[in-house]
């Protein structure tokens, strides 16, 4: 090879506007490539996307309605069972203190 040939490589900043001599190599490593985005599948279909295809019904939520007034019913016997056992509870304290055996 002859000197006409070789191009110095400069890696010095001072050296960039030169005739002749190759821009300065940064020391950063390569960019990494980014993946190809995926596309969805034909068949895919995600619920919140898309509108509903018919409009909402109180027929359709039958199982809600009942639901909530299964939830309704049962709090409220819980709650009348509370109050006839504070009740039973007090007719029994008041029997002690009248001295009368239940």
């Amino acid at each position: 090879m002859s000197d006409s040939d070789e191009k110095e490589i400069s890696l010095s900043p001072s050296r960039k506007g030169q005739e002749g001599s190759k821009p300065s190599r940064s020391m950063a490593p390569p960019a990494k490539p980014t993946p190809p985005r995926r596309e969805k599948p034909t068949y895919y279909s995600d619920y919140y996307d898309e509108p509903p295809e018919e409009p909402f019904r109180w027929s359709d939520a039958w199982g809600l309605i009942c639901g909530l007034i299964l939830l309704v019913f049962i709090v409220a016997v819980l709650s009348w069972a509370y109050l006839e056992d504070l009740r039973e509870a007090r007719e029994m304290e008041e029997a002690k203190t009248k001295g009368l055996e239940l």
